[in-house]
Protein backbone atom coordinates (compact mmCIF):
# COMPACT_ATOMS: atom_id res chain seq x y z
CA UNK A 1 0.00 0.00 0.00
CA UNK A 2 2.95 2.53 1.20
CA UNK A 3 4.80 1.72 -2.09
CA UNK A 4 1.76 1.69 -4.57
CA UNK A 5 1.05 5.63 -3.13
CA UNK A 6 5.00 6.86 -3.15
CA UNK A 7 4.92 5.12 -6.74
CA UNK A 8 2.03 7.36 -7.40
CA UNK A 9 3.62 10.71 -5.86
CA UNK A 10 6.86 9.90 -7.69
CA UNK A 11 4.75 10.03 -10.95
CA UNK A 12 3.46 13.17 -10.50
CA UNK A 13 6.15 14.64 -9.67
CA UNK A 14 7.46 13.33 -12.64
CA UNK A 15 4.75 14.98 -14.23
CA UNK A 16 5.48 18.30 -12.57
CA UNK A 17 3.63 18.15 -9.35
CA UNK A 18 5.63 17.51 -6.32
CA UNK A 19 4.21 17.08 -3.45
CA UNK A 20 5.65 19.87 -1.16
CA UNK A 21 7.44 18.48 2.39
CA UNK A 22 4.77 20.35 4.46
CA UNK A 23 1.39 19.24 2.13
CA UNK A 24 -0.84 16.83 3.91
CA UNK A 25 -2.19 14.01 1.12
CA UNK A 26 -5.79 15.32 1.25
CA UNK A 27 -4.09 18.99 0.41
CA UNK A 28 -1.96 17.30 -2.35
CA UNK A 29 -4.91 15.80 -3.72
CA UNK A 30 -6.94 19.08 -3.84
CA UNK A 31 -3.97 21.00 -5.81
CA UNK A 32 -3.60 17.41 -8.36
CA UNK A 33 -7.43 18.00 -8.77
CA UNK A 34 -7.08 21.49 -9.54
CA UNK A 35 -3.84 21.10 -12.36
CA UNK A 36 -4.38 17.47 -13.34
CA UNK A 37 -8.36 16.88 -12.88
CA UNK A 38 -7.75 13.95 -14.32
CA UNK A 39 -5.54 11.89 -11.64
CA UNK A 40 -7.55 13.21 -8.89
CA UNK A 41 -10.15 10.12 -9.19
CA UNK A 42 -7.33 7.26 -8.46
CA UNK A 43 -5.44 9.56 -6.79
CA UNK A 44 -8.09 10.02 -3.66
CA UNK A 45 -8.97 6.11 -4.08
CA UNK A 46 -5.43 6.20 -3.19
CA UNK A 47 -4.86 8.22 -0.44
CA UNK A 48 -8.14 6.47 1.12
CA UNK A 49 -6.88 3.60 1.06
CA UNK A 50 -3.07 4.56 1.68
CA UNK A 51 -4.31 6.95 5.03
CA UNK A 52 -5.63 4.20 7.42
CA UNK A 53 -2.64 2.00 6.70
CA UNK A 54 0.01 4.79 7.26
CA UNK A 55 -1.81 5.33 10.76
CA UNK A 56 -1.52 1.95 11.73
CA UNK A 57 -4.28 -0.01 10.18
CA UNK A 58 -3.65 -3.29 8.07
CA UNK A 59 -4.42 -3.78 4.49
CA UNK A 60 -6.64 -6.50 3.31
CA UNK A 61 -4.95 -8.38 0.11
CA UNK A 62 -8.05 -6.40 -2.00
CA UNK A 63 -7.26 -2.82 -0.91
CA UNK A 64 -3.37 -3.71 -1.47
CA UNK A 65 -4.27 -5.00 -5.12
CA UNK A 66 -6.71 -1.94 -5.89
CA UNK A 67 -3.86 0.27 -4.64
CA UNK A 68 -1.54 -1.19 -7.03
CA UNK A 69 -3.66 -0.79 -10.23
CA UNK A 70 -4.63 2.79 -9.23
CA UNK A 71 -1.16 3.42 -8.65
CA UNK A 72 -0.26 2.30 -12.23
CA UNK A 73 -3.22 3.79 -13.60
CA UNK A 74 -1.72 7.41 -12.40
CA UNK A 75 1.70 6.31 -14.02
CA UNK A 76 -0.47 5.83 -17.34
CA UNK A 77 -1.85 9.23 -16.71
CA UNK A 78 0.99 11.00 -16.03
CA UNK A 79 2.49 9.17 -19.09
CA UNK A 80 0.27 10.52 -21.47
CA UNK A 81 0.41 13.92 -19.89
CA UNK A 82 4.37 14.45 -20.34
CA UNK A 83 3.80 13.30 -24.27
CA UNK A 84 0.70 15.64 -25.01
CA UNK A 85 1.88 19.04 -27.16
CA UNK A 86 1.24 22.12 -24.54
Amino acid sequence: MRRAYLEALEALKGAGLPRCPAEGPVEYGKRVEAAFPEAHPPLARLTALYLPVRYGGKAEREEAEEAEALALRILELCSTKGSKAP
